[in-house]
């Protein structure tokens, strides 16, 4: 079979145009058509519907638009076909363009002109190609939770229906009442760069509790009652199994399928914004914003084997032998790491520290330093305690530090007492013990006490010697 190519050009966006042949019918709404077809010669009829998406009877063709190559006759000679196909509009046709205000985002609409029926879907105007006339428009709002007939509309929700005349092209608006009981809820978000926003109820992804809007606006009405409603931002390319195009299989008419399913997912570098709504006898106005995500990693070092260091940041928390990584928006965050070793004995460190997230990935560098002990007891127990210059606190003559493993040079000294010095050598998640220390006196100190002593006995001595002189030398 060789490949027979037809290329249209004239009709708008959209339009579903056939090729037949054998009773059978191929149908388009792009700008081409293929067949594959073996070695031989047809004859086809070419003709196009007129509306947007949904074909009539082919056979009848429409008088919107002609064609001056109706009727073809290709052959097929062991190498592809290319047929180009230009449509002309009936100069006594006209669009009748219909748009739509204030009815609820995302539900599929059905559109009736006579004979003809279009359906829309997020979509805020419908066009007819229509001859010169006096028409009737009515549309229904159809119900998205199941399947059903495109002509059977959500009960006592309804669209004025109006009666028009073309005589050209014409804009013709209408207006859509919610029934008793229901309230308008606008939600408005800003729409990210490629990205379209999903407004659902109570975090739900399913029909009907989703709509998705291509300008950051949607309209819900609710009954009375309290809701969640969120905001996420989709890709731009998302598909709804949503589908509103009617196909035909043979000579047989087959009529649109709505299905309850969304294929699609949120952004994932996205937070959805979210908001508690009640609705109790009025309408809300909202406005919900996504905030943009980035990668806060945790780069952790040091850590021995079989441990594992607890990054907690932002209410969130996870383990790791050596990195974290947490989602987060723009902000100032506290963080904590926190390592035992294997046994839970040691709590070898306790880390905190702030970052900050603006618009752009960060990391934060963490290095797992195993602590050792050093213990001991000194006398006096006001003693000051010096570790390479650094004073510590010692508790009624103790003390117990949590040390990084090296060398160490310790001082004890209080006043009126010889300072002695220790060299200790630190290692992780091991005790060095100084042992009691008892701060000797200095030498110098005890022989002045003893001389200043004696010195005081003698001039002791010697004053009661002379009192004693000068009273018998009076008497």
């Amino acid at each position: 079979k060789y490949k027979v190519e037809f290329i249209e050009s004239g009709l708008p966006a959209g339009t579903f145009w056939f090729v037949s042949y054998n009773d059978s019918y191929y149908t388009s709404t792009s700008s081409t058509l293929e067949l594959n077809l073996p070695n031989g010669s047809y004859q086809f009829d070419v003709a196009t519907t007129g509306t947007n998406t949904t074909p009539v009877l082919p056979s009848s063709g429409t008088e919107g638009f002609y064609c001056n190559d109706e009727n073809l006759t290709l052959t097929v000679n062991s190498t592809p076909v290319v047929q180009k196909i230009m449509f002309y509009r009936n100069p006594s046709y006209f669009y009748a363009n219909f748009s739509f205000a204030d009815y609820p985002t995302g539900y599929p609409l059905a559109i009736m002109v006579g004979n003809l029926t279009e359906y829309s879907i997020m979509k805020s105007e419908v066009s007819f190609l229509l001859q010169r006339g006096n028409y009737s428009a009515h549309i229904l709002l159809i119900n998205r939770s199941e399947p059903m007939d495109p002509l059977i509309g959500v009960s006592s929700w309804n669209f004025d229906s109006k009666n028009f005349s073309l005589l050209g092209n014409e804009m013709i608006n209408l207006t859509f009442y919610p029934p008793a009981g229901y309230y308008p809820v606008i939600v408005k978000s800003p729409v990210a760069k490629n990205s379209s926003v999903l407004f659902s109820l109570n975090g739900k992804y399913s029909i009907p509790d989703f709509v998705v809007s291509t300008n950051g606006t949607a309209l819900f009405y609710l009954q009375n009652g309290t809701y969640e409603i969120y905001a996420s931002y989709i890709h731009t390319n998302f598909t709804f199994s949503y589908n509103l195009t009617p196909e035909w299989i043979g000579n047989n008419y087959v009529s649109f399928n709505p299905s309850s399913s969304l294929i699609c997912l949120p952004i994932k570098d996205y937070v959805p914004a979210a908001v508690s709504l009640n609705i109790s006898g009025s309408g809300k106005k909202l406005e919900l914003e996504p905030k943009m995500e980035y990668i806060v990693t945790f780069n952790i070092s040091g850590l021995e084997d079989g441990e594992q260091a607890e990054v907690s940041i932002g209410g969130m928390m996870e383990n790791t032998s050596s990195d974290a990584g947490f989602m987060l928006v723009n902000g100032s965050y506290n963080y904590t790491v926190t390592v035992l070793n294997t046994k839970g004995i040691f709590k070898v460190i306790n880390e905190g520290g702030t970052t900050v997230v603006n618009g752009s990935n960060e990391t934060v560098y963490v290095n797992v330093i195993n602590f050792g002990y050093l213990n001991g007891s000194v006398y006096p127990s006001n003693a000051t305690l010096l570790i390479n210059g650094t004073e510590y606190k010692a508790q009624n003559g103790s003390f117990n530090i949590s040390l990084a493993p090296g060398t160490y040079e310790v001082m004890l000294s209080s006043p009126g007492f010889e300072t002695v010095k220790r060299t200790v050598t630190i290692e992780a998640l091991r005790t060095s013990s100084l042992g009691k220390i008892i701060l000797p006196r200095p030498p110098f100190l005890s022989s002045l006490v003893i001389a200043v002593v004696v010195a005081a006995i003698i001039i002791s001595i010697l004053i009661v010697a002379s009192l004693y002189r000068f009273k018998h030398r009076g008497a």
